[in-house]
């Protein structure tokens, strides 16, 4: 627990302490510094600065524009305010004003590789054509820099520009490789007709986090679209052994349990699946008549209790 800053503590230390609490995701505590140095010193760009930082942080858009407007109105061409303005205007959808500060920012600083790849970032969400982007300069600029380089995937990605983004996290992933980064690029893979990769792309995020609950359920998928049904069910348990409460993944385990002619097992996994979320019955109703082990039921309330009671069973 972070107490409040004594009467004998300095601005310096104040400082650090608040930075040690961002650093450590406790901005709340951060809060309790900032608003001191914010009472003594009111006027500093840097206190100014610090407190955007900490408002970002707790997800109050509104506070963090107006601490780091106010820091920019008393040093307007400082980079790293500039960023965070950038950043701050990004996350409240100022597109425009996003890139206005973070255009100046990679101008005054074109050594810094966050402001060059934000600003392609923006661009991107704003809907410029992604062959108008500077992917090539930042290439040889910044090759390396792969916090950028999966921030720029992450805005293909949402693009749908599905090639561009497996691209920029390729030149992530020998640098900063993770479980998510891999999980990220087989959703890629598997959205462009390559299972096989997308397997080995999940394997690789397995191997790194076995805990990682996004890529069971993706090599779920990936098995499933390859017809490894026995495969598939074992991502699905492995998923839901991590993450008992998903609906949406005791769905699909009961789809391939009943392709691979398990119908009571399936049965079961339906039933835990519309109690943990209601609205799961109309499309397991339908999954449930398929041919060759379905079952058609004319009586919806009738399957519903019967599904649900099943799934009151022990797994």
């Amino acid at each position: 627990m972070t107490r409040p800053p004594g009467p004998a503590a300095g601005p310096t230390a104040i400082f650090r302490q608040v930075i040690e609490a961002l650093n450590r995701g406790a901005p709340e505590a951060a809060m309790v510094g900032v608003q001191h140095l914010l009472a003594t010193a009111p006027r500093d760009p840097a206190v100014q600065q610090l407190a955007a930082q900490v408002q970002f942080a707790r997800g109050g858009l509104a506070q963090a524009e107006a601490h780091v407007r106010a820091s920019l109105d008393l040093r307007p061409d400082h980079p790293p305010t500039l960023i965070l303005a950038g950043r701050i205007a990004r996350a409240a959808g100022n597109l425009p004003l996003a890139r206005s500060r973070l255009d100046r920012a990679a101008a005054l600083a074109p050594d810094l590789p966050d402001p060059a790849f934000e600003a392609a970032a923006v661009r991107l969400a704003a809907g410029e054509a992604e062959a108008d982007l500077p992917v090539a300069d930042l290439a040889r600029r910044f090759p390396r820099h792969a916090p950028g380089w999966i921030d720029l995937g992450r805005a293909f990605e949402a693009r749908g520009l599905a090639q561009a983004a497996l691209a920029a996290y390729r030149r992530a992933e020998p640098i900063l490789p993770s479980a998510a980064l891999f999980s990220a690029m087989a959703g890629l893979l598997l959205q462009t007709g390559q299972p096989a990769l997308a397997e080995a792309a999940l394997d690789a995020a397995l191997r790194l986090d076995p805990r990682f609950v996004p890529a069971w359920f993706k090599l779920g998928l990936v098995r499933q679209d390859r017809r490894d049904l026995a495969g598939a069910a074992e991502a699905y348990r492995q998923a839901l052994s991590l993450r008992p409460d998903t609906a949406e993944v005791e769905t699909n385990l009961g789809i391939v349990l009943q392709e691979a002619g398990d119908l009571a097992e399936a049965k079961r996994a339906y039933g835990r699946a519309i109690l943990l979320r209601g609205e799961s019955f109309g499309p397991i109703a339908q999954a449930l008549t398929m041919a060759p082990t379905g079952e058609l039921w004319l009586d919806l309330g009738a399957l519903r209790a019967h599904l649900c009671e099943l799934g009151r069973l022990p797994r």
